[in-house]
């Protein structure tokens, strides 16, 4: 598992292209913070990971832990 910045395909990809789960979320569900910016309006951070349900997990921890 491991999270990514997307901006314009740079989640989906690399995901494609290595045979795991790329999943850019909308925009403003996970949060930027910490992760350099580009440009604000089309920023996305998302979970990388081998399957759809590893995905799905870790977008809910980073959902819960930034939410909360």
């Amino acid at each position: 598992m491991s999270i990514g910045g997307d901006q314009g395909g740079s989640i989906r990809v690399p995901a494609a292209w290595t045979g795991i789960v790329g999943l850019k979320p909308t925009h403003g569900l996970v949060p930027y913070t910490g992760v350099v910016p580009i440009e604000t309006t089309i920023d996305h951070t998302g979970p990388m990971a081998r399957t759809v349900t590893d995905c799905a997990i870790l977008l809910e921890v980073f959902f819960n832990c930034f939410c909360d």
